[in-house]
């Protein structure tokens, strides 16, 4: 998943509502296969279709557990900045009150 201009809180966002989207229609797919009304061969499509939606639940899940890895770094790296600007900072403090 191509993260261009938005940030990774977005496409977090994004990806966690493909899959409530997902689970969605996986519910709704089971739902329908345990009708008795259903032919064969409508049961056959959705039987395909549910596999294909599992598959595609699966990638989303994935890559958000990717973009959950890439914001944890994102926020080590901010917080570690922090913290050396922080040393600086008392340092200078040290240094020009003594």
């Amino acid at each position: 998943m191509p993260i261009d201009n938005c940030s990774i809180m977005k496409e977090i966002s994004k990806a966690e509502e493909e899959i409530k989207t997902c689970y969605a229609r996986v519910s709704d797919l089971e739902n329908k296969l345990n009708s008795d009304i259903i032919s064969q061969q409508k049961r056959d499509i959705i039987l395909h279709e549910l596999n294909e939606v599992r598959k595609l639940l699966k990638i989303n899940e994935e890559n958000l557990s990717k973009l959950h890895g890439q914001n944890r770094r994102t926020f080590m790296l901010a917080f570690f900045l922090l913290l050396l600007c922080l040393i600086f900072f008392v340092f200078y403090q040290l240094i020009t009150n003594f």
